[in-house]
């Protein structure tokens, strides 16, 4: 298995451990379906226009699969050391 940005596997690509992503700095995982990141944007009075241009694309894209796959998409992240 992989967590994947995207299609297929590229340089976002983590490999996975029964369907787990594992490596030793990563921690605390945790996720936002696309209407809660929108709402959180809003909550901290957020521009898109303030955002990295990596960022406005992942939002986009997210965005994007969630018209058409659902509201069930949702964006997964997860901290560094």
């Amino acid at each position: 298995m992989f967590a994947e940005f995207g299609e297929g596997r590229g340089p976002f690509t983590a490999p996975a451990t029964h369907g787990y992503i594992a490596h030793p700095d990563w921690h605390s995982a945790s996720w936002l379906a696309v209407h809660e990141l929108r709402l959180a944007l809003e909550h901290a009075q957020f521009s898109l226009d303030a955002a990295s241009d990596e960022f406005v694309l992942l939002f986009q894209y997210v965005s994007a699969v969630a018209a058409k796959k659902g509201p069930s998409t949702r964006v997964v992240f997860w901290f560094d050391n």
